[in-house]
């Protein structure tokens, strides 16, 4: 599974935790395994209107 938490302008935001990081189209992107069934995900410290789980 990968997981992406994208903000309107289309950046990478927040950050991934305790999970396989990998870069896609230069969008940090988490990386589960078919046995992993969680991330932890933390919101950034700047003050943006929505961010997409993806």
């Amino acid at each position: 599974y990968l997981l992406q938490a994208v903000s309107p302008e289309e950046n990478s935001t927040g950050e991934w935790q305790g999970i396989d990081i990998t870069s896609c189209s230069s969008i940090d992107t988490a990386k589960l395994s078919t046995t992993e069934k969680e991330a932890n995900w933390t919101s950034p410290g700047t003050n943006i209107s929505s961010v997409e789980i993806r």
